[in-house]
């Protein structure tokens, strides 16, 4: 007995049971065995668990006994089901009406009554049925009658085909499939009763009636539906449009089951060989007649078909002859959409083509599949599937015409034949002639035969003409080859460039995404070659590899592991201490060692500050030896305890320091006293590893191998608290600067965090791999840091209980924060000390005096002067790039819309909202003039790369040249309908090009003010306008929320960047071209506002930044980018070494 089958997790699984059950069934039944649904329920047990399963897999056995054995047999079913009684009779009824209707005789007319239908009018005949409009006498609703051809007229197969419509229809219930109301035999006729569908159907809907995203649309309902009879077993196999009907309201449903097939049931009605369906919509297997591997993927094909002619007007295939569209369906590839009908997208092509695959395995997996892939299309996400590539069509052209392959071959072969033998030909030729010329010397002996050899010469001087035009067709042939293999060749590495483009962005996105907590798997994500190849990396990549870099300063000088450091109070200094055996004092403004002391032969473990921040503090030995930082002398020792000092902690709030030593001592000394004094503190038996004072003094904590916390009062010494927890050595602890939590954490990877008031473990922070051996809070008290032997030092966010930050480090022994909380000291075993910078406290520069918002900018050509126009109305001017503030200008209002410097650097442009534009003298700081030439506001100014002109736009809907010098108007430039908001020069000079109100932007020739072009594709407002430094592309940007980059030779839209929050304000390329910057906020607009930095060529987004407004401005030199934020303007600075790798030295 087969094994019983496991429980089904899934809908899918209970499907895929029955399906095999049935069709092991009636394979048995058919070659005679005495099989029964019994011995099924018993290895299926979950297909007695619903119903309509059951009484399938009974009625499998039913209909395959019934033609031997129909006497008595329905009651035998209803004796051995008694729990199906009621389902069984009801299909058994459905049974014997479709039986009885083989005999009926005669095909009612239109106007006769059958039973309690009336016939209206006949409105479809095909080869097995007729269809009428009928009216349902019963319930008064108008019904399609459709009942099967009778006598003569009915084949086998056609009764067949209605048995299966009218089972495959019986089990859906869904919207988009047309609902059958009731099975019944009507005066002989067995009748189906459908839902009546009056608007039609796809095959009456005429071309381009529908736009690709409808198309899309009204296919992805369909899939759905396809979908719904997949996961029921039904297969429909004959869908085409005409078996798509729509309602008034425009809504698809599906008919016509009559060739559907129940999956995982063996076929009696279609042989191997047969071809079953349509030819222009049905499935290569279909078409060769291959019946077992027809499936689900065959209605995904056809799905694919109906989309193809919906955009184009016409099937993938088809042709007068039958034979002919069956040979195209399984051998050629259809015709790319976009070629037959201009403007489909590339997605919805590419996923109309994967449904079109001649391999079922190459199609959507199934249909559900097909209809995300169109949601994703229609909602503008990428889409999973990837158009075939040009090599990879070509293989595929040639697996299937191997003929037409060799016969290109040959073809190649012969034209090289043809080049050899033209050559020998002009030898031949050449031979003949000298030949001609020494007859011709002999003429008068020799003229019957020189008029001969003449003749012979005349005859071959004609076969190689003839030979030569044959061999210019060749070259012909050749060149035009050679011409379609460059263009071959130029949009394959145009394809390359751009996925090389596409991945770049991608990697670079994924590094911004991950640089707050993960700072090194950032940094390996952009050193990753694969992804970010050296000629890539630009702007973007070069200011993320900045913001990586939280290291601000390397201080080298100890010749063995550091094990820890302490920040003085003010934070301008650094202790370190290690096995080395020395202390150092670093100064942290230039990173120089200030002074070395050799306190020992051994390593020391400890190093502080004392409470007052006027001495260092250094366990060396046994001993604690105080310097004095200013003179570098040793001012005292604290001594008492016996055995060598582990660890040492002060409280910044009192005059204690506390110390540990490896004979479990722990000491409280007060620095107070002269000389300083010191007590026991009792109850730990272990040596210590870690000691701690809370803030104000009141208590202390040590820990060690004891594997406990010990928590004493510092003012009498007493003993409060034991907090055990962990199961390994403790080796770092920390009070919050609060003092109402303690940390703890050692050598089992975790750290404690207890409540200090009620002596309880809070939480537990998990992350380490290996040995915790430092920690430190922030001022903030809600960020700790942590370092471990597994090099990292983690971030953790203590509100959250959770890490916000990994930093891959050098094994950090110790931790010391500054006093802002700004910056991070680590003491490591790579002989170093390492300063971080957390993200949040690395804010862009602010130039100064930048305040209230400076609203438009702009370098002069050298780089060396910057010049802003802020919203109360004054001109600011800036030295760059030392950024020093050299004043302003005061222009009588504001806002300052708009700033331009001249080439020369003399004088400014200035757009300050009215019909006017200021000249001022950049020496003088006075105002030069004005020119008038508008009625309303001038909101936008340039001047020209190298000619005295200017051109100003206007809300007034114009723009004007100018000679500035004279101040004479030379064109005025009209033909928008609504305001100019910018406009601007290309980099030769040649062309103007102005964003307007009216959605277009226009290209305009300088020489004469005349309209060159008129560009569409915004939505809304235009609000800016560029070149690229090349000239060759222009990008604009507006309220539609995109940026769209155009080619100015072809005055065609190369890419839309999409995906703004706010409208598109500014946009900036770098001097080389490589990075497209563009700013949403604006000085009119409350929005925080976004920085994109796109890829120019392709349109990829590559970072985007929060909390930048207008403007966005590249330094000329390209090494910043100057952006507005709340705080004033910004500088964005790649990453530049400044320092040798090894860092700051001291020996």
């Amino acid at each position: 007995m087969s094994p019983v089958a496991s429980e089904p997790a899934t809908e899918q699984e209970l499907t895929d049971q029955l399906r095999s059950a049935c069709a092991e069934l009636d394979e048995r039944l058919s070659a005679g065995d005495a099989a029964r649904s019994e011995e099924y329920f018993e290895r299926f047990p979950a297909l007695e668990q619903k119903s309509e399963s059951a009484v399938e897999l009974i009625y499998t056995e039913f209909a395959a006994r019934c033609d031997e054995e129909a006497d008595g047999l329905e009651q035998e079913f209803l004796e051995r089901f008694p729990q199906y009684q009621t389902e069984l009779k009801r299909q058994f009824e459905v049974h014997r009406l479709l039986a009885e209707s083989m005999s009926a005789s005669t095909t009612p007319s239109a106007g006769q009554k059958l039973g309690h239908y009336e016939l209206i009018d006949e409105v479809g005949r095909g080869g097995m049925g007729v269809v009428y409009r009928a009216r349902d006498l019963r319930l008064q609703r108008i019904v399609a009658l459709k009942m099967i051809l009778s006598g003569e007229y009915a084949s086998d197969r056609e009764r067949s085909r209605f048995r299966t419509e009218a089972q495959a229809a019986a089990q859906l219930e869904h919207p988009n499939i047309v609902h059958v109301h009731e099975v019944v035999e009507l005066d002989g006729h067995a009748c189906l009763s459908l839902e009546f569908i009056d608007g039609g159907s796809l095959a009456d809907i005429a071309p381009d009636t529908y736009s690709p995203r409808k198309c899309a649309e009204l296919v992805e309902t369909l899939a759905r539906a396809v979908h719904y009879a997949h996961e029921r077993g039904v297969v429909h196999r004959d869908l085409k449009p005409a078996n798509v009907l729509l309602t008034t309201e425009g809504t698809p449903k599906i008919t016509d089951f009559g060739l559907a097939k129940q999956t995982g049931s063996q076929s009696h009605t279609s042989k191997t060989g047969s071809v079953i369906g349509t030819p222009s919509y049905m499935a290569p297997e279909q078409a060769r007649g291959d019946v077992r591997r027809i499936g689900p993927w065959s209605d995904v094909y056809a799905l694919g078909a109906i989309l193809y002619t919906l955009l184009t007007g016409r099937p993938p295939f088809g042709t007068d002859a039958t034979a002919k569209t069956l040979m195209q369906v399984v051998s050629e590839d259809p015709i790319p959409p976009s070629r037959l009908q201009a403007g489909i997208p590339r997605d919805v092509e590419t996923i109309c083509l994967r449904c079109l695959e001649k391999e079922p395995n190459a199609r959507y997996q199934d249909a559900l599949f097909l209809a995300e892939e169109l949601r994703r299309f229609q909602v503008g996400e990428p889409i999973k599937a990837r158009p075939i590539s040009t090599l990879e069509r070509s293989v595929r052209w040639a697996k299937r015409r191997p003929a037409a392959a060799g016969l290109v071959a040959v073809s190649t072969l012969a034209i090289v034949v043809g080049l050899v033998g033209s050559l020998f030909y002009s030898a031949r030729l050449s031979t003949l002639l000298k030949r001609a010329e020494g007859l011709k010397n002999q003429a008068q002996q020799f003229n019957e035969q020189l008029v001969n050899a003449l003749d012979r010469a005349d005859r071959l001087q004609e076969e190689t003409e003839q030979t030569n035009e044959q061999l210019r067709v060749a070259l012909d042939t050749a060149e035009a080859s050679t011409r379609e293999a460059r263009q071959k060749t130029e949009a394959l590495r145009r394809q390359l460039d751009h996925s090389r483009r596409g991945v770049f962005a991608l990697q670079l996105s994924q590094a911004h995404e991950v640089h707050r907590r993960d700072p090194m798997r950032a940094v390996k994500l952009l050193n990753d070659r694969s992804a970010c190849p050296d000629d890539l990396r630009d702007f973007t990549w070069r200011y993320l590899e900045r913001l990586c870099d939280w290291e601000q300063m390397r201080l080298v000088g100890h010749r063995g592991p550091v094990n820890a450091v302490a920040y003085a109070p003010d934070g301008d200094r650094l202790l370190s201490a290690g096995n080395d055996g020395t202390v150092r004092l670093w100064d942290l403004d230039d990173g120089h060692l200030e002074h070395r002391w050799k306190a020992s032969t051994k390593p020391l473990r400890a190093v502080a500050w004392s409470p007052d921040g006027k001495s260092a503090l250094g366990a060396v030995g046994s001993d604690v030896l105080i310097w004095n930082p200013e003179t570098h002398k040793e001012e005292g020792r604290l001594k008492g305890h016996s055995e060598t000092i582990r660890a040492l902690a002060v409280a910044p709030g009192s005059s204690l320091v506390a110390t540990g030593a490896d004979n479990a001592e722990v000491r409280l000394w007060d620095l107070s006293a002269d000389p300083p004094t010191s007590k026991t503190l009792h109850g730990s038996i272990g040596p210590i590893d870690a000691v701690a004072l809370a803030p104000d003094g009141s208590l202390v904590a040590a820990a060690g191998e004891d594997r406990k916390v010990f928590l004493w009062d510092a003012l009498d010494g007493r003993l409060l608290a034991e907090l055990p927890g962990h199961v390994a050595t403790i080796r770092a602890l920390a009070f919050s600067p609060d003092g109402r939590q303690l940390a703890s954490g050692g050598d089992d990877s975790r750290i404690h965090l207890w409540n200090v008031a009620d002596r309880t473990l809070s939480s537990t922070l998990v992350g380490h791999l290996y040995e915790i051996a430092s920690l430190a809070y922030l001022p903030d008290g809600k960020t700790l840091l942590s370092g471990g032997l597994d090099t990292y030092l983690k971030v953790w966010d203590l509100d959250r209980g959770e890490e916000k930050a990994n930093i891959m480090a050098h094994r950090p022994h110790g931790l010391s924060v500054s006093p802002d909380g700004h910056l991070i000291a680590s003491a490591g075993n790579d002989q170093r000390v390492r300063v971080w910078t957390l993200p949040e406290f690395r804010q862009p520069p602010v130039l100064p005096d930048s305040l209230p918002k400076v609203v438009s900018a702009q370098f002069s050509g050298d780089g060396r002067l910057l010049v802003g126009g802020d919203v109360a109305g004054k001109i600011k001017l800036w030295l760059a790039p030392e950024d020093q503030y050299l004043g302003d200008l005061e222009t009588g209002s504001g806002p300052v819309r708009s700033v331009a410097v001249c080439p020369n650097k003399k004088t400014i442009a200035v757009a300050n909202e009215r019909p006017e534009v200021q000249l001022w003298d950049l020496n003088s700081r006075a105002l030069l003039g004005t020119l008038n030439g508008h009625n309303d506001a001038v909101v936008s100014v340039a001047f020209h790369p190298t000619e005295p002109l200017l051109v100003a736009a206007s809300l007034d809907g114009t723009a004007t040249i100018w000679n500035y010098r004279q101040r004479e108007l030379l064109h005025r430039l009209t033909g928008h309908t609504a305001g100019i908001e910018a406009v601007t020069f290309s980099p030769d000079g040649k062309l103007v090009a102005t964003a307007s109100e009216d959605f277009t932007v226009r290209l305009w020739e300088t020489a004469t003010g005349a309209s060159e072009a008129v560009l569409k594709g915004h939505r809304q407002w235009v609000l800016c306008a560029t070149f690229d430094p090349s000239g060759k592309t222009l990008a604009t940007g507006g309220r539609d929320r995109t940026v769209r980059l155009w080619d100015v030779d072809s005055r065609t839209q190369r890419a839309s960047i999409t995906g703004f929050t706010n409208w598109v304000y500014d946009v900036s390329f770098s001097p080389d071209g490589e990075t497209l910057a563009a700013a949403t906020g604006h000085f009119s607009t409350n929005s925080p506002g976004e920085l994109k930095l796109c890829d120019p060529q392709t349109g990829h987004v590559r970072a985007t930044f929060a909390d930048f407004l207008t403007p966005v401005v590249f330094s000329p030199d390209g090494v910043r980018l100057l952006c507005g934020a709340r705080g004033g303007l910004v500088s964005l600075l790649p990453k530049v070494t400044t320092e040798p790798p090894g860092g700051k030295t001291g020996n």
